[in-house]
């Protein structure tokens, strides 16, 4: 079977290098295009030498025109609002994409715009049609549809743990769908690898706690895939530490 050509933005990035992790073990793949702004134009090696990459590639930037001679696929890591902004165009050029970002997770792009307020003022977006069209990348649930899709919206860290928990339950009728509370946990690696003083180890080792308690984002991405599963509106608590 022929491999698949990927190309991987924001590579080194903590998304991108579990991505490329993956990438490496998997024998019908191949990297061929490492995407980056802040490291353009420097050797893999310099950046990742523990997790050497054949031929030590330069990163480079993100061109559609560039990624679409080189990669049949693009997985992008890259920040809420910025991979919406290259999606479009990788498509035209027929490159499939898979998003690792928050910008195709709602079929309306008006409630991401209401839930990623702050990106959206920075972002504009005109791309309501792919954000209807965008395949929810939870593969117990949809993965007849991944197969086919053209572009995939990778769930959050916390819709993926709480979802594949309770959608059995919703979609067979065991459990009440009112009441529903979720009472999750995360490592701090979650926040991205900007430096942040509340999450480095000797802040954060050997405790826990919650934040977002109240209007999480990922509340309302969870609910979006429940209720499709209950075939009703669900509204659920949702705390994060």
């Amino acid at each position: 079977m022929p491999t698949t050509r990927v190309a991987v933005i924001g590579a080194s990035g903590y998304g991108g290098l579990q991505t490329l992790r993956l990438l490496q073990g998997h024998p019908q793949f191949e990297v061929t295009f490492l995407g980056g702004e802040r490291s353009s134009g420097k050797r893999w090696s310099e950046l990742t030498p523990f997790l050497p990459l054949a031929g030590d590639p330069v990163v480079r930037t993100p061109d559609p025109d560039a990624i679409a001679a080189a990669a049949d696929l693009a997985v992008l890591s890259l920040p809420n609002g910025l991979a919406a902004q290259l999606v479009p165009s990788l498509l035209e050029r027929g490159v499939r994409v898979v998003d690792l970002s928050a910008d195709y997770r709602y079929r309306s792009l008006t409630q991401w715009q209401e839930v990623y307020a702050a990106e959206a003022r920075q972002v504009p977006r005109q791309d309501a049609q792919l954000c209807a069209e965008a395949v929810y990348g939870l593969p117990e649930w949809e993965a007849d549809r991944i197969r086919e899709a053209r572009l995939v919206a990778a769930p959050g860290c916390f819709p993926t743990a709480s979802l594949l928990a309770l959608l059995p339950f919703l979609q067979q009728g065991l459990v009440e769908a009112d009441g529903l509370v979720i009472d999750a946990k995360t490592g701090t690696s979650g926040g991205g690898r900007a430096a942040k003083e509340h999450l480095l180890l000797a802040e954060a080792g050997e405790a826990v706690a919650p934040y977002g308690v109240v209007g999480h984002r990922h509340t309302s991405e969870i609910e979006q895939i429940a209720s499709q599963a209950a075939g009703q509106p669900i509204q659920l608590q949702f705390t994060p530490t």
